[in-house]
């Protein structure tokens, strides 16, 4: 995801200050939903291999047989990412700065993270980063100066 390039607040420590208990929590749901991931993508992984067995073996229903196969595949690219994005956040727990937003350095509010425990990013930033990414859908290359990012998160 595209964010835009915002200063680190500097009075903001490098580490997340969280509640320990809250912290486990977190790390526990993640592990879960690690576990989740992993056997989600092998699951497709596997039917994925089934269904391209299947529908090649014969070279005249190979034209129409690519439709399901895009599909499991695009689901499993989906999966892959989130697995990717937990093992991220695990490995935040790890190194003491999970709840740390990637895009501004400041603290996660407790509320998303228990919302969505793999976040990387605080309101604002992900907001932020959504809009760049509609604005270069549209061709539109950080059409507002620096100024006007950062009030975005202050108006959000």
């Amino acid at each position: 995801m595209l964010i835009s390039k915002r200063a680190r607040p500097t009075a903001v420590a490098a580490t997340a200050v969280r509640d320990p208990k809250f912290v486990e929590t977190q790390r526990q749901q993640l592990e879960v939903e690690r576990s989740r991931l992993q056997g989600q993508v092998r699951s497709l992984n596997a039917a994925t291999g089934r269904l391209h067995e299947q529908l090649y073996s014969d070279l005249v229903d190979q034209a129409q047989s690519d439709a399901p196969e895009e599909v499991l595949h695009a689901l499993g690219e989906l999966d892959r990412r989130k697995l990717h994005d937990v093992e991220i956040a695990l490995r935040r727990i790890e190194l003491g700065g999970y709840g740390i937003c990637d895009g501004c350095g400041t603290p996660i509010a407790e509320a998303r993270l228990a919302a969505l425990p793999a976040t990387a990013f605080c309101v604002p930033c992900q907001e932020a980063g959504e809009l760049e990414v509609e604005l270069a859908t549209r061709g539109v290359s950080r059409a507002l100066p620096n100024e006007a990012w950062s009030l975005l998160g202050a108006i959000s």
